[in-house]
């Protein structure tokens, strides 16, 4: 379901709830715990491939099903807050405006240790932007200080920057190849020449 919207999510639910019905058998496997409450009527816990524990639904709660996974008790904990602005700073954006679309002007720092969370239309873009993936036509990029011209995800790459896509099927992977295709494609211009890959320094 978590590539399904809350309305596909709901049809296939009836769906499952009129195979019930029939006395069609379902098993159904999820990370969201919320939906095996809808849904199942008896919950098979495993944990490192090993059976932990089999329970009827209406016998069990959401916070045991975790402590059976998990193997531990869980305790809610408080999130803690930091200021990051002492830590050095290892990533400036200043100015980024997409050539076309949405992003004009964005401007942010990153420091050490520090996780930035981005929301709203074109926080994808601005992302691909300053990875060198998406033509800009201002802004300039600065990592630990020191102002990179980065035009390309090779370059980005060069400069020790990784980029996981929100579409890793489209984005982020080549299907039509192997395992060992995709790990080379940062560095394949150091296993090709001419533009012809060498195939065995892949393997």
């Amino acid at each position: 379901t978590s590539a399904l919207s809350h309305g596909e999510t709901q049809a296939l639910f009836k769906v499952i709830h009129d195979l019930k019905e029939k006395g069609i058998s379902i098993i159904y496997i999820s990370h969201y715990l919320d939906e095996i409450f809808t849904v199942a009527d008896r919950a098979v816990v495993l944990r490192n491939g090993q059976l932990v524990k089999t329970t009827k639904i209406s016998d069990c709660t959401e916070k045991q099903l975790v402590e059976w996974m998990i193997g531990r008790v869980v305790e809610r904990q408080q999130l803690q807050t930091r200021d990051y602005t002492e830590e050095p700073e290892v990533l400036r954006v200043d100015g980024m405006t997409q050539k076309t679309g949405y992003v004009h002007d964005a401007a942010l720092t990153l420091h050490r240790g520090e996780v930035i969370g981005l929301a709203g239309a074109g926080r994808s873009e601005l992302l691909k932007m300053i990875y060198g993936a998406e033509e800009i036509s201002s802004g300039k990029v600065s990592i630990g200080g020191e102002e990179c011209e980065i035009t390309s995800p090779q370059k980005a790459v060069d400069h020790k920057m990784g980029f996981v896509p929100e579409d890793r099927k489209l984005d982020g992977l080549t299907l039509v190849g192997s395992v060992g295709d995709n790990l080379a494609l940062p560095e394949l211009h150091r296993r090709s020449k001419g533009g012809i890959i060498d195939r065995p320094s892949v393997k």
